[in-house]
């Protein structure tokens, strides 16, 4: 077992192959260079001090990045869209890079300008990277 200086857990069998590792299963917390593929998805808690599920989400889709208020069905509330000229050949993510929510759906390939970059104040970087219950992403 071994975790990261970027916060991942990871667990190696006898041979030391990764066998599991907590940045491939994302809960609440986005943690700098954590990669978020599209299927995967954050979401907000009930509060600070109750760690149980909230009503948002945020997730990466072939369209772009989607804010949800967790319904049935989910309704997007705001959304970043990519213009898609389809051909990425690697997966779509999302990344908490610099300072930013960075996202690759048409470009993936290490060294590509993001197809997206949403800026996060220094305040909340310099604090936490979650999600909570209060952030507001605006409107669709």
């Amino acid at each position: 077992m071994n975790l990261t200086n970027t916060g991942n857990l990871v667990l190696f069998d006898d041979q030391n192959w990764v066998v599991w590792q907590s940045f491939d299963h994302p809960t609440t917390s986005l943690l700098p260079g954590k990669k978020m593929f599209i299927g995967e998805k954050l979401k907000s808690s009930i509060s600070l001090t109750n760690d149980q599920e909230g009503m948002y989400s945020l997730q990466v889709t072939d369209k772009g990045l989607f804010a949800y208020v967790e319904s049935n069905p989910p309704q997007a509330y705001c959304s970043w869209l990519v213009n898609r000229n389809d051909t990425n050949k690697g997966r779509r993510y999302m990344s908490l890079l610099n300072g930013s929510l960075e996202f690759f759906i048409d470009s993936s390939e290490p060294g590509d300008i993001p197809d997206g970059v949403i800026g996060i104040p220094q305040s909340i970087i310099n604090s936490i990277y979650e999600i909570e219950a209060k952030w507001s992403f605006g409107s669709v």
